[in-house]
């Protein structure tokens, strides 16, 4: 019998355990950096560490195995995930799913609710089925997965002037910084946000999956960084996974992400690693060797206030 229980915080390897267990390409199952990130970076960052386990479901069997399991990735966005195994499913589970996403992972605006749930491919046409009674339609957005096989020695030579570092020698505050540079130009913006990306960044390190020689940056001669790049290591599926990956404005169009990320390559290679992972179809990731691997459709439906 499979039956939800409240989803705990010593829960997190647990839930890791289930993403390792049942990793399967195409499947649309998160890796673990996702989950990571989502737990202790986005945890963090939006002070909801503690709270967040309520918007946690999660199933399992009569010896407390998970069956199931449906999240966000930390504010009630809207954005809905479901992590399934490959096994055959009662269709009462999957509506039970469906209504713990409705109670708990609603989105909100001023005149509206609204849910965006990502179709598992291993349960695709059950998911579509069963999201068309309940009104939703696809969005006509897809999450790419794209991947690229660890294989040879890559050339990661660092430019001159650069040196290649591990992240966590920085401060949080200076981490937080660069990651506030690479992904906004407005510097107002990221002045407001430094306060939220330090904690994240606090956080991030203490993830059991975290590995401080997977977390890389480049720095320039005034040793400020420029370009910075985490990995992550399924030793279960031998896989590596990419999140996140960053150019501080200013260094951009030198090469710097694709060094760190042929050195992160290299370094996933000696631990057994045959394939790295990224969440993103970005053309940057075609022109250094990634190829998409699978497309994950985004679904919607808005609710009346």
């Amino acid at each position: 019998m499979i039956k939800r229980r409240p989803f705990q915080l010593e829960d997190f390897k647990k839930v890791s355990d289930f993403l390792k267990d049942n990793y399967h390409k195409n499947s649309s199952n998160w890796t673990i950096e996702r989950w990571s990130w989502s737990r202790f970076f986005n945890g963090d960052w939006l002070e909801i560490f503690e709270t967040w386990p309520s918007d946690v479901g999660m199933w399992v069997n009569e010896k407390d195995d998970i069956m199931a399991l449906c999240m966000n990735e930390g504010p009630r966005n809207g954005n809905v995930f479901f992590q399934l195994k490959d096994m055959k499913y009662e269709e009462a589970l999957f509506h039970e799913i469906l209504d713990f996403a409705e109670e708990h992972l609603i989105g909100e605006s001023e005149s509206k609710a609204y849910l965006y749930p990502r179709v598992n491919n291993l349960h695709k046409e059950l998911l579509i089925k069963f999201l068309c009674e309940r009104g939703y339609s696809y969005s006509g957005k897809d999450e790419a997965n794209s991947s690229i096989d660890i294989s040879d020695e890559l050339s990661s030579q660092v430019p001159k002037g650069y040196k290649l570092e591990l992240a966590n020698r920085y401060e949080a505050s200076v981490r937080a910084f660069a990651h506030g540079r690479a992904f906004s130009v407005d510097p107002e913006a990221v002045k407001a946000l430094m306060h939220q990306r330090t904690r994240a960044y606090t956080g991030l390190g203490k993830s059991p999956d975290y590995n401080e020689n997977l977390d890389l940056c480049l720095v320039d001669k005034n040793n400020e960084i420029a370009a910075f790049a985490t990995f992550w290591f399924d030793e279960k599926n031998l896989i590596g996974s990419l999140e996140p990956l960053g150019t501080v404005a200013g260094y951009q169009k030198r090469g710097l992400g694709k060094v760190l990320v042929y050195e992160g390559m290299n370094r996933l290679k000696e631990l057994g690693a045959t394939k790295l992972h990224v969440g993103s179809n970005q053309p940057f990731y075609k022109k250094i060797g990634f190829d998409v691997e699978s497309l994950t459709e985004i679904w919607q439906n808005e609710f009346l206030k």
